[in-house]
């Protein structure tokens, strides 16, 4: 039985007894030339049940946080996303990913800074991001809960998204395939999508933001800017995209729904929580970052937490959409 690293201030939501889980294979973050994971596994430390999907979270610093409780990560995140067993993050200065779920950090591999940095779907074990490999880099799929790799894309390519099994990667000249895990084989897709549900896609063209089984049939959103992402709700009916402001899609119309909040209007969604409530983040005044809870039937947000930034001396925040606020250079 491994020990939590954490304390708890109220009722505790977030699962964190752990249980040891031997003959699994983790891979250490270093370059695959240098064969990793060749030696005798080492235990996992994998949640017993799994993480509560209704309930936001965020980092300061080392500390991964709920409304109801805090956990000492053991070092600053960069960068994390959700998995339906646990957390994967990015650790700041070195780049190191790590595997965590209610133990000690594991760490599973190495990235590259900048940008979405961790892909994963919070409803599925996998998570994914491009690890290095020699003077380039290539796409990795892990599995959290079972604690190995379960996908390695050798060809130069980068990752789209992940829903459930598929594993969108986006190739040279804009190509698109799905890759499923534990199936050989890429299925070719059309190369403007960039989010995916349950066979519903989000297309971003030249003509707007479209969302649908494929780019033909596709309905239209009525964005206003010109978004570049999409975030599906978990039953596929709703779609936040990056459109500047606290508002959802209809995927059946491509109608925008408002939402109302009585404090920053530069808040955008980026996470669902279940079918009808979405994280949004925002900034006051770049003094601080806020961090919104939406009801769509309500059309409503509430602040769940503001935290104060200094742009020379952190904190550093981060939320579950596996990118990079900022770093500091403390």
């Amino acid at each position: 039985m491994t020990r939590p690293r954490c304390w708890t201030a109220g009722a505790v939501r977030v699962a964190v007894a752990a249980v040891a889980v031997a003959g699994t294979t983790v891979l250490a973050g270093c370059d695959d030339e240098e064969g990793s994971g060749r030696a005798d596994p080492p235990e996992v430390s994998v949640a017993e049940g799994e993480f509560d999907p209704d309930v936001p979270t965020w980092t300061v610093g080392s500390t991964l946080l709920t409304p109801d409780a805090s956990y000492d990560l053991g070092t600053e995140v960069l960068a994390y996303v959700r998995t339906s067993v646990g957390i994967v993050f990015v650790a700041e200065y070195e780049e190191f990913v790590y595997s965590w779920t209610g133990g000690e950090p594991v760490k599973i591999g190495e990235t590259g800074f900048g940008g979405q940095m961790l892909y994963g779907d919070p409803e599925s074990p996998y998570v994914g991001w491009r690890q290095r490999f020699g003077g380039g880099a290539r796409v990795v799929v892990y599995d959290q809960r079972q604690g190995r790799r379960v996908l390695e894309e050798k060809r130069s390519s980068e990752l789209v998204a992940i829903d459930g099994k598929d594993v969108y990667l986006r190739y040279a000249v804009l190509k698109v395939g799905v890759r499923r895990i534990g199936r050989p084989g890429t299925e070719r897709v059309e190369e403007r999508v960039v989010a995916a549900q349950d066979g519903v896609r989000a297309f971003n063209t030249d003509t707007g933001m479209l969302v649908g089984p494929d780019q033909e049939s596709a309905r239209p959103l009525d964005v206003r800017d010109d978004p570049t992402d999409a975030v599906f709700s978990p039953d596929g009916r709703w779609v936040i995209v990056n459109d500047g402001g606290l508002e959802v899609f209809d995927v059946g119309t491509g109608e925008r729904h408002e939402l109302e909040y009585d404090g920053d209007p530069q808040a955008g969604g980026f996470e669902w929580l279940d079918t009808d409530t979405f994280l949004a983040q925002g900034t006051r005044d770049f003094t601080s970052l806020s961090l919104l809870e939406c009801v769509v039937s309500e059309a409503t947000c509430r602040l769940i937490t503001e935290v104060p930034i200094d742009w020379e001396h952190g904190p550093l925040v981060a939320f579950a959409d596996g990118t990079s606020l900022w770093a500091t250079f403390n």
